[in-house]
């Protein structure tokens, strides 16, 4: 063997990487791909909601992508041979995450908020798609290469190695534990630190400039050139890396001006925007995420939301003096408190802390009046002795049900913290038809299974409201009409603010009482589906069920159920036009069809029209005249519902009093 074939080749010229790189690389390699997923985690939650759905699909397109990652990492190390190779493609891949987090990650989100439109009439669809979609653009590249890491490197550490008694168990063991202690470290840092304090784009934008610095600088090590210019190109490429980095943090899109507030907290990013109605009217909006107005706020005059001021409608009955709300948010109902109930004592409960600071410094809550409590809903009830008149449940966001706050458990805790005669409210934003499929596979109703859990915990009477789709609940017998007396004897009330006589009127005409169907199954600890009660908004599945159940079927001979099959007709026609969320616009075409129907004197005719023409609240006034009691009814709750629709609660109050003045006998 000559000299030259014994000699090693010199430092300057050498083509594996150090072993301490391929160590760190590993580790950061686990660390990237966690500290991606948590983001991708925290992306689509304020872009699509909290669903299983679409936290399943991220899961599912990660795993993929791992799977096809180790795969394709174990045929290229057969490939490619050197450490080389793969540096290039991890480089690739870093400037694409860091591309796409700082320059398109608005944009690719609002591709997603596209897509939930487009599969808006598929409750199956519309939060898979979207968060595939997603998953795979802003994370699908960087995460595919990274899991090449692992196999890549134990190829190299053993076959071919010339390391005398490399092992593959030994090595596959090593580099597997290192990434895994890497992933273990990015779930920890993203989560509690990270992503609370620095949000998305910064989080992953600063981690993976690290993870592009390891790789690049692994790239230019395992070059073939002599020291002094890998030294050379080092330096630049890393002066250069920086700058790019740099600028990249620096940059900064243009800010909405409506925008007055917006961070990131552990359970979402908030926003809080300055809006205008219609009127000219200032409003604050707070966003909890991009699909969901979680609440509003009229700071001149607070009592102007009256969807909010629903929230107090049970406590008209009884007004109360002690009162507690789970899932207090920004605080807008606290705000609405103060000026209903002075006096009243409020305990608001929230999740996130970050609520609490929102609600203090913007949305201006009394601390004196109300004590803001930072916990889970139900664990709060679970620890508090205390006992109130009026609780106002609302820890439903969007998609997101927390299922352990929706069982016969959760709900008999809260029955016990109501003092006698007390009420509760919940905002339950689940659609009910009130019309009872006669196919067995009609669509899961999610309230009808919740008013039964409500009945096994103990209340007695239940009343859906058509404005809010809320409930009503009260551990005690009240009658519909007795419940309407009260509310009403409240709207006749000059000493009350002219928004609290609105929503009382209103609350009296558009609630109804719940009847004991049985046959729903009561939610519970061990039984809560929680992906069917994530459907609580498929009303258009419902529809389209009832549009099957009814082709080719005799018209109904009843009266009454004339008038519902007309409402319902009516929404399903528009169910074909251009609108995702189409509303009954054509009024006129209502009342044509109501004025060849007989009746609507009967008592009991008031409940049905309170079920049925809530569909009506935002049309335009119909030039149709309104002949028979049937029609002159849906036209007073139109204008009623238009009023309230809009925050006219200067307007609903002459509308409320037609209708009862109509009801009674009068002119209307």
């Amino acid at each position: 063997m000559s000299n030259s074939d014994s000699e090693s080749p010199p430092p300057s010229t050498r083509e594996a990487a150090p072993r301490w790189l391929l160590y760190a690389v590993s580790f950061w390699g686990g660390f990237q791909i966690m500290v991606l997923e948590m983001c991708g985690f925290r992306v689509l939650q304020t872009n699509l909601g909290s669903s299983v759905v679409v936290t399943g699909t991220l899961l599912t397109v990660i795993m993929i992508l791992l799977s096809a990652g180790y795969y394709t990492g174990g045929q290229l190390s057969q490939k490619l041979g050197t450490a080389r190779g793969l540096f290039g493609l991890l480089v690739i891949g870093a400037l694409y995450t860091e591309v796409v987090t700082t320059l398109l990650l608005e944009p690719i989100s609002s591709l997603g908020l596209w897509l939930r439109t487009v599969f808006g009439a598929h409750p199956f669809l519309q939060g898979g798609v979207p968060a595939a979609a997603l998953s795979l653009l802003l994370y699908g590249v960087p995460v595919f290469m990274t899991s090449m890491i692992s196999p890549y490197w134990i190829r190299l550490q053993t076959v071919g190695s010339g390391r005398d008694g490399a092992d593959a168990g030994q090595q596959s063991g090593f580099f597997m534990a290192l990434s895994t202690v890497g992933s273990i470290g990015g779930t920890m840092a993203a989560s509690y630190v990270l992503i609370p304090f620095f949000g998305v784009a910064t989080t992953a934008g600063t981690t993976n400039a690290i993870f592009l610095l390891l790789v690049l600088g692994g790239w230019l090590v395992t070059r073939t050139v002599s020291l002094k210019q890998l030294s050379v190109r080092t330096m630049g490429a890393i002066v250069l890396g920086a700058l790019v980095m740099v600028g990249a943090r620096l940059y900064q899109p243009e800010r909405d001006p409506s925008i007055v507030y917006e961070a990131e907290s552990h359970y979402g990013q908030l926003q809080i925007v300055k809006n205008v109605d219609d009127k000219g009217r200032v409003m604050l909006e707070y966003h909890p995420s991009r699909i969901l107005l979680n609440s509003i706020l009229y700071p001149e005059d607070p009592l102007r939301d009256m969807e909010g001021l629903m929230f107090l409608a049970p406590g008209l009955i009884e007004p109360p003096k002690n009162i507690l709300v789970l899932g207090s948010a920004a605080g807008g109902i606290m705000r609405q408190i103060e000026i209903v109930y002075p006096n009243a004592k409020v305990t608001a409960v929230d999740l996130d802390p970050h609520a609490h600071h929102l609600a203090r410094e913007i949305f201006k809550v009394d601390t004196k009046q109300s004590t803001l409590v930072t916990a889970d809903a139900r664990v709060h009830v679970n620890d508090d002795p205390q006992q109130y008149d009026l609780i106002a449940v609302d820890v439903f966001a969007g998609e997101f049900v927390p299922t352990h706050c929706i069982t016969r458990e959760f709900f008999e805790k809260v029955r016990e913290r109501l003092a006698p005669g007390g009420a509760m409210f919940i905002n339950t934003f689940m659609y009910d038809l009130h019309h009872e499929l006669g196919d067995a596979d009609s669509p899961f109703r999610p309230i009808r299974h919740l008013e039964s859990t409500l009945r096994a915990a103990g209340f007695t009477s239940l009343f859906e409201n058509g404005y809010f789709n809320s409930l009503f609940a009260f551990p005690y017998t009240i009658g519909v009409d007795q419940l309407r007396q009260r509310l009403l004897a409240r709207h006749a009330d000059p000493s009350l603010p002219a928004g609290v006589r609105a929503i009382a009127g209103l609350a009296a005409y558009s609630s109804v009482e719940v009847p004991d169907r049985g046959g729903y199954r009561p939610y519970t600890d061990e039984w809560t589906p929680g992906f069917m009660i994530e459907l609580k908004t498929n009303e258009m599945s419902i529809f389209s069920a009832l549009e099957s159940a009814r082709e080719g079927a005799a018209p109904p001979s009843d009266p009454r159920e004339r008038v519902a099959e007309a409402v319902l007709a009516q929404r399903i026609s528009e169910l074909h036009g251009p609108d995702e969320w189409p509303s009954l616009s054509d009024v006129g075409a209502l009342v044509r069809t109501l004025n060849e129907i007989p009746g609507g004197e009967d008592p009991a005719d008031l409940e049905l029209a309170a079920r049925y023409f809530r569909y009506i609240g935002e049309i335009k006034p119909s030039t149709e005249p309104a002949r028979s009691r049937w029609a002159q009814l849906a036209v007073l709750y139109a204008d009623m519902y238009r009023a309230a629709t809009t925050y006219e609660y200067e307007e609903v109050i002459p509308a409320v009093q037609n209708l009862k003045d109509y009801l009674a006998g009068g002119q209307g």
